[in-house]
């Protein structure tokens, strides 16, 4: 067991302990909901988003032990932000000759052009294809590297 949690990429690792953390952070909250107000209908939500969570952390982490995502990596060609704010909206990177374009869920520091990416995501996830790229519009998490250039 320790040997298959030890293969698990480090940035995979990262979002499940964040989904466990902010699960249980989740659950603290509804313990102290429920011994302040006494009131289940204020503090149902709460420990729905807790218990989603957890069981969406539990089901990560039993993918990556039996391996059932994949690694799509290359080297980003552009990335196009928005206007004002100047968070990316989305990037386009090379692997194997063929463009991906990928919209982040979440700001992602250090993607910027010549950028080794990974990106991990699951078996099951769609990859749709518009004209000459493929669109990933899912995926666990994204990975910046070292400048290629």
């Amino acid at each position: 067991m320790r040997e298959q949690l030890a293969k698990i990429p480090s940035a995979l690792k990262k979002q499940v302990i964040l989904r466990f953390l902010l699960g249980v952070l989740i659950f603290i909250l509804y313990d102290i909901l429920i011994a302040d107000s006494r009131n289940i209908y204020i503090s149902l939500p709460v420990i729905i988003i807790s218990v989603f969570l957890i069981t969406n952390g539990g089901i990560l982490l039993y993918n990556c032990v039996v391996e059932e995502y994949m690694c799509v990596s290359g080297i980003c060609q552009s990335v196009c932000k928005t206007r004002f704010l100047r968070r990316i909206k989305y990037f386009t990177i090379l692997c194997d000759d063929k463009t991906v374009k990928v919209y982040p869920h979440s700001q992602i520091k250090g993607i910027k052009e010549g950028v080794e990416i990974k990106i991990y995501l699951s078996d099951k996830t769609s990859v749709y294809a518009n004209d000459t790229e493929y669109v990933i519009l899912s995926y666990y998490a994204v990975e910046a590297g070292n400048e290629v250039r």
